[in-house]
């Protein structure tokens, strides 16, 4: 039992890491000589998201609310800490930048070199697509193991999406451009041609998919029935919401009229 209770102890302080001791029971222990203790390996998931309620937690310099979901406890490793708020630091001030570059530990970087190019675009297609009010507000997450770029995802509350909240706007414009979203690093990246070249790109890969979800008897239309009950409990919790079956698909005409090539999407976006 004691080992399981040590096991708790040192996932939930991650200091002993760093400092080379431990306390447990009230007793400081010091790792004995000999006995390595491990570099900074794994990973961890940020969450962007307004509440900031998280333990573990951090400002951008444009003031962007981030937050650890997993390890919770990184605040008792400020190596961990530094590491991912230098990261995501770097992100950031690359997207900001006019040629969207940085310098992070000694070398210029492009955004892409720091974040999944891939997952950015399709992050950013998912959630224009189903008009996500939450998207740059709450629950944006996004993972990073110790080496490697950063990655966005798991999409994820989507509640407020597809004109299912009350006073949300039509789906035909742009989210990313709508009183909603404060996401500073998209709002950025619409006005990048490689991001707009990406994502004109990734829609088109994906239209056929796109195509099935919303036909007649598509995937929407096959998970309706499933989802309804879920639904309808949803709604007696959260009366003020809009109902469930008011708004089931997602109309794809205009969407197809401003990707047709870069320089349409370019103008649709930064007009």
């Amino acid at each position: 039992v004691k080992q399981d209770f040590l096991r708790d102890v040192l996932k939930n302080d991650l200091g002993w890491l760093s400092k080379g001791y431990f306390i447990f029971e009230g007793k400081p222990y010091q790792i004995p000589m000999g006995v390595e203790i491990p570099a900074l390996t794994g990973g961890f998931i940020l969450e962007i998201d307004s509440n900031f309620d998280n333990a573990s937690k951090f400002m951008t310099e444009t003031q962007q609310p981030v937050m650890f979901t997993s390890p919770d406890s990184a605040n008792t490793n400020q190596e961990l800490m530094e590491f991912a708020q230098e990261y995501v630091q770097a992100i950031e001030d690359a997207v900001c930048t006019e040629d969207h570059s940085t310098v992070y530990q000694g070398e210029t970087v492009h955004y892409s070199d720091l974040i999944d190019m891939d997952s950015l675009v399709k992050y950013w297609l998912i959630n224009e697509l189903f008009y996500n009010v939450d998207f740059g507000v709450n629950s944006m997450f996004f993972y990073k193991d110790i080496e490697g770029k950063a990655y966005m995802g798991p999409i994820w509350d989507l509640d407020w999406s597809s004109n299912a909240r009350w006073g949300a706007e039509p789906t035909e414009g742009w989210l990313s451009r709508s009183k909603y979203t404060r996401f500073t690093w998209f709002k950025e990246l619409i006005k990048d041609p490689y991001f707009i070249r990406e994502v004109q790109k990734s829609y088109w890969k994906y239209r056929s998919v796109l195509q099935e979800m919303t036909r007649d008897d598509g995937t929407i239309d096959q998970y309706y029935m499933y989802l309804r009950e879920s639904a309808m409990a949803n709604e007696r919790l959260w009366p003020k919401e809009r109902g469930f079956e008011e708004d089931v698909y997602q109309f794809l005409a205009w969407m197809d009229e401003q990707m047709q090539t870069p320089e349409t999407l370019a103008i649709s976006l930064n007009q």
